[in-house]
């Protein structure tokens, strides 16, 4: 059933259900995609690089000070 208001030329009440049920949807669908990148940026920064990693055990023990 399509009910319209001011006369012939209204908007059909229809349409706007169907609007905003077709955007709920798309909300809801961003929400999820979104929801999945946070849990893999999550992943991914528990997991050490080889970038982290020292070379060398004594990579940055010597310390050279002039004073």
């Amino acid at each position: 059933m399509s009910v319209t208001l001011n006369g012939a030329n209204g908007i059909p009440l229809q349409t706007e259900g169907a609007h905003e049920i077709l955007s709920a949807s798309l909300a809801k669908k961003q929400q999820t995609i979104e929801g999945q990148m946070v849990l893999s940026l999550i992943e991914s920064s528990t997991v050490p690089t080889q970038s982290n990693v020292a070379t060398s055990p004594t990579l940055g023990s010597h310390v050279n000070i002039a004073v």
